[in-house]
This record gives C-alpha cells, sequence and structure tokens, in this order.
C-alpha cells in the first residue's frame, strides 16, 4: 500500500510522471534541504562538509542524478538517492 512505501523511488517516480513539475520542484526542495541537513550535522560532528554550490550540481543535474537513480532502484528509498547525491558534492576545505 502506499502508506507503507511512500518514501520509495517508485512512488517519486510515479508522483514526478502523474503529478507532474510541481511535485517534482518539491521532491528536488526536500532533497537540498535533506543535503543541508547533512552537511550541518556532519560539521557539528567534526566530519566531512560538502560544498552545496549549485554552480557544482545545478537543479538540473540533481534532477536527472535522482530520476536515474531511482529507474535503476525502484524499491530503493528515495533518501538513498538524495544521500548518494550529496557524496557527488566536493568536500569543502
Amino acid at each position: 500500500t502506499r502508506a507503507n512505501d511512500a518514501s520509495t523511488c517508485t512512488i517519486f517516480l510515479d508522483d514526478i510522471a502523474t503529478i507532474g513539475i510541481s511535485l517534482e520542484e518539491s521532491y528536488l526542495s526536500f532533497a537540498m534541504h535533506q543535503m543541508e541537513l547533512l552537511n550541518r550535522v556532519s560539521g557539528s560532528r567534526g566530519g566531512v562538509r560538502r560544498m552545496l554550490d549549485l554552480d557544482l550540481i545545478d537543479i538540473e543535474m540533481q534532477r536527472v542524478f535522482l530520476t536515474d537513480y531511482c529507474e535503476q532502484n525502484p524499491d530503493r528509498e528515495f533518501i538513498d538517492a538524495v544521500n548518494l547525491l550529496y557524496m557527488e558534492y566536493p568536500e569543502a576545505k
């Protein structure tokens, strides 16, 4: 049922296919906020922070990355795609 798998890649793909650009923008906004949170948590623990710069990986590249991951891994969680995207950004010096 949808309630049990609402965070899977399949739901992400279904949502952007049926609801379109407005929901896709919401997913991308969620992804960016999640990556900013990962940066804060990592930094506060003395870990590596990433350069979350849209000049490095712009919104279109993020959309393609997340969509490609989910198409290849439909049973995985959308957050897994976000975490991998986060790792694509270079480490902050």
